[in-house]
């Protein structure tokens, strides 16, 4: 406080607080909120008493902040920061000033928000956490015949749904099976714990039947009539065959397309009986099929 020396005279302060003092020029300290308010000074010479003079004294103290808290959110969400000071005015360290901001990090971002007065600046920090996608694997791409049976197949560990689901077993299982009727793809959606998504495909390529023949039996007599197990269509473009005995032996082989087995090995025709085949072969389309099966050889 400032006021004039008078000799002779006594100085009454009075203030906040039960304040009270004679010097001259008191000092008031600690100076919190509660010794702000209005402080008076009376003079007296012991005769004459001078009137009150007051004046305020207004404390001002750091901003307070408040915000919305760290947040998580999937891979290429948005969240939503917002912050309140008690003075108004903020400044984000994306450059924005208002109460709110959305954000959309791709990785985990640090976000700082501050405000301030002519006492200082307050500062706090919202971490926003991406949680990456959860794997999703609906497996490779399929090619069968119409009316064959097959599955679907995941190894996911997280809750997940296959769709359409019409015509599979079931819908939330890992190996749901299904009909080859017509081609389509089938959707996998994988959600983790944290309700995260993503999606995976795999689409079925479904052949008619008729695009390629097989005989259940031949007889290599040399009649001309089914002499040859050999695999017919009009769209295969490459093939591998293999027959085998009933022990396991490889007999005969071929990937030559529109080559068969006439029954000989070693130069033999070999005795009657059932034979194991496999084939794969790749239609003009670029669809892959492998087949196995067996074939008679009647003598």
């Amino acid at each position: 406080f400032l006021a004039t020396n008078l000799p002779g005279y006594i100085y009454y302060w009075t203030g906040p607080l039960g304040f009270m003092s004679n010097l001259v020029l008191p000092v008031i300290t600690p100076v919190t909120v509660g010794t702000a308010g209005t402080y008076s000074l009376v003079v007296t010479n012991g005769y004459c008493t001078s009137m009150s003079a007051s004046f305020q004294i207004v404390v001002d103290t750091l901003p307070t902040l408040i915000t919305s808290g760290d947040q998580s959110v999937c891979y290429g969400g948005s969240a939503s920061l917002s912050a309140a000071s008690s003075v108004g005015s903020l400044i984000w360290n994306t450059g924005a000033t208002t109460n709110g901001i959305n954000v959309n990090p791709f990785t985990t971002t640090l976000y700082t928000v501050q405000t301030s007065n002519i006492c200082g600046a307050v500062t706090d920090t919202i971490v926003v956490t991406v949680i990456p996608f959860p794997l999703a694997d609906a497996g490779t791409d399929q090619f069968l015949l119409t009316g064959e049976s097959a599955h679907l197949t995941t190894t996911s560990t997280n809750s997940f749904i296959w769709s359409p689901s019409i015509d599979l077993s079931c819908s939330n299982c890992s190996a749901p099976a299904f009909t080859a009727i017509h081609s389509q793809y089938y959707y996998l959606t994988v959600t983790d714990s944290n309700g995260c998504t993503n999606t995976d495909s795999i689409y079925i390529t479904v052949t008619d039947a008729d695009a390629f023949y097989l005989p259940n039996a031949f007889t290599p007599n040399n009649d001309g009539l089914n002499d040859e197990f050999i695999l017919k269509g009009d769209d295969i473009s490459s093939m591998e065959m293999a027959i085998f005995n009933r022990w396991g032996e490889n007999i005969f082989s071929t990937n030559v397309v529109g080559t068969g087995w006439n029954g000989l090995c070693k130069g033999t025709v070999s005795e009657s009986e059932v034979y194991i085949y496999k084939i794969k072969l790749t239609l003009s389309t670029g669809e892959e099929h492998k087949l196995s099966g067996t074939i008679t050889l009647i003598k």
